[in-house]
C-alpha cells in the first residue's frame, strides 16, 4: 500500500529539490538490496526453525503413543534428552531469525537517518548557492523521512513473507500429493476370481539405497492357499502390501486377474480384497465401531458373524457391555491378542474373494488361535489365502509354502515337500 507513496514522495522531492532526490532514492534501493540479501539466510533459519517444531510435535506425539514402554523401559531420560535437543535446536534457529531480521531493521533505519542528514547537509549548499530555499529544504527533509519511513517496516514484513512462504510450501506439497484413489478410467472389477501375480516387480522403500526385490516374480492361482515364509526383514509383509495395492513396484506389475493393479478402483479393490496388518490399528470407540469400520452400515449380524469366525466373540461375550465396550486409542485397554482379534473380525466383515494375513495370530494364545485356524479352514474353502507367519498352526490352512530370502524366491512348492526340505536344512545344520 505504501509503496505508490514512496514514488510520489520521492517525485515531490524531485520538484521541489531537484538533485536532492538522489539521496532518498539511492536510500531506498540500498534498503531494498540489503534486506533482499539478508533474507537469504533468513529463509534458511526459518525454514530450519519449521523443521525443528515439527520435529518437537512429532516427539511429543511419540512419547504419548509410547508412554508405557518409556516407563517400563525407564527410558525418560532419552527421550528427556532428545526433548531437550530439539528445543534447543529450534531455539537456535528462532534466536538466529532474530538475529537477521534485527540486522535488516538496523540496516534500513541507519540508511534512512544517513538519508536525512545527506538531504539537510546537502540542501545546506543548495540554499548557499541559491538553488533552494530555507522552506524548500524543510519540505524534502520532511518528505525524505515519509517516504523511506515504510522501508523501515521491511524486517517485519521479511520474517512475516518467509514464514508464510514456508507453510505455503507445505500446504501445497500437502495438496499436491496424487490421490492413489481417483484415477480417470480406473476399472471396477466385480466378484474377483482371486489370481494373484507379481511379474519382475522391483521395490525400494524411498530411504534405502537397494532394492528390497528386484525382478521378483511370483503367480499364485485362485483359489490357492499360500504361506510366505522368511526372515525377519525378507520383505514378506511388503508382498502382501503390494498385492492389495497399499506399495507400487519401482519396476515390474501386480496383476490381480491378469489386469495391473494401478489399473484397477483401488477403492474398489480394497473392498474385496481382505487385508490384516502386521500390526493392525484398532481406533478410540467401541468394539462394534471398530470392527464395523470398513461397513458401517452392516447390521448387528454380521458383525457377530464376524466375531464368530476371528475368535473375538470369545472374550467380547464375557463382557457386560459387550460389542458396546470402548476401547482406548490405539487398542488401549485390551491384549495384543484380542486386538488382532477384533482386527481380523473387521477384516472378515466383508466377504472377500482374496485374503491376505499378515502374521494373524501372532499375538494370540493357543486356545484362540487353534479356534481361529479350525473357522478359517472351512471359511477360506474357494477363496485365495495368502499368509506369513513363523507359526506351524496356520500351515495347515495352505497347500502351498514360498520361501523369500535376500529379496528373491529361495523354495517353492507343495506345503509337505517344503516342509521336509526345511526339516532336512534344519537337521543339516544341527
Amino acid at each position: 500500500v505504501d509503496i505508490p507513496f514512496i514514488l510520489i514522495f520521492i517525485s515531490i522531492i524531485g520538484l521541489i529539490g531537484g538533485k536532492l532526490m538522489l539521496i532518498p532514492t539511492q536510500a531506498a534501493a540500498l534498503v531494498v538490496i540489503s534486506s533482499i540479501l539478508i533474507s537469504i539466510p533468513l529463509m534458511r533459519a526459518v525454514k530450519q526453525s519449521f523443521v525443528g517444531s515439527g520435529q518437537k510435535a512429532a516427539l511429543l506425539q511419540e512419547t504419548i503413543a509410547g508412554a508405557e514402554t518409556i516407563k517400563s523401559t525407564t527410558s525418560q531420560g532419552y527421550f528427556i534428552g532428545r526433548w531437550q535437543k530439539y528445543v534447543a535446536i529450534t531455539a537456535s534457529h528462532a534466536q538466529e531469525s532474530r538475529y537477521w531480521s534485527t540486522l535488516a531493521l538496523l540496516v534500513s533505519t541507519v540508511l534512512i537517518s544517513l538519508a536525512t542528514v545527506g538531504v539537510v547537509i546537502w540542501g545546506v549548499y543548495l540554499i548557499r548557492d541559491g538553488e533552494l530555499t530555507v522552506g524548500g529544504l524543510i519540505a524534502c527533509t520532511i518528505l525524505t523521512g515519509r517516504a523511506l519511513a515504510p522501508l523501515g517496516q521491511i524486517a517485519a514484513i521479511l520474517i512475516r513473507y518467509q514464514q508464510a512462504r514456508c507453510s505455503l510450501t507445505a500446504l501445497d506439497d500437502l495438496m499436491n500429493t496424487e490421490d492413489e484413489i481417483q484415477k480417470k478410467g480406473s476399472i471396477q472389477i466385480k466378484n474377483l476370481k482371486g489370481e494373484i501375480e507379481l511379474d519382475k516387480i522391483s521395490f525400494r522403500y524411498p530411504e534405502q539405497s537397494t532394492d528390497l526385490f528386484n525382478n521378483f516374480s511370483l503367480k499364485i492361482h485362485a483359489g490357492e492357499k499360500v504361506a510366505i515364509l522368511g526372515n525377519i526383514g525378507s520383505g514378506k509383509s511388503t508382498l502382501l502390501k503390494l498385492m492389495q495395492g497399499l506399495y507400487t513396484p519401482t519396476d515390474g506389475s501386480v496383476r490381480i486377474d491378469n489386469i495391473d493393479v494401478r489399473q484397477l478402483d483401488l477403492i474398489d479393490l480394497r473392498k474385496q480384497v481382505g487385508y490384516l496388518d502386521q500390526d493392525p490399528t484398532l481406533f478410540f470407540g467401541t468394539i462394534r465401531d471398530n470392527i464395523a469400520l470398513k461397513a458401517p452400515w452392516v447390521d448387528d449380524n454380521q458383525i457377530l458373524a464376524a466375531a464368530n469366525l476371528s475368535g473375538a466373540i470369545q472374550f467380547i461375550g464375557k463382557d457386560p457391555k459387550g460389542f458396546g465396550f470402548t476401547i482406548g486409542e490405539n487398542g488401549k485397554g485390551l491384549s495384543g491378542g484380542q486386538k488382532q482379534a477384533i482386527a481380523l473380525a473387521r477384516t472378515l466383515l466383508i466377504e472377500s474373494g482374496i485374503l491376505l494375513f499378515d502374521e494373524p495370530t501372532a499375538s494370540m494364545d493357543a486356545q484362540l488361535e487353534r479356534y481361529f485356524v479350525e473357522q478359517m479352514k472351512s471359511y477360506c474353502k474357494n477363496k485365495t489365502l495368502v499368509l506369513t507367519t513363523y507359526k506351524n498352526v496356520l500351515l495347515e490352512l495352505v497347500n502351498r509354502i514360498v520361501v523369500i530370502q535376500n529379496g528373491k524366491i529361495h523354495m517353492d512348492g507343495p506345503k509337505n515337500e517344503i516342509l521336509t526340505r526345511l526339516s532336512t536344512l534344519s537337521s543339516g545344520g544341527a
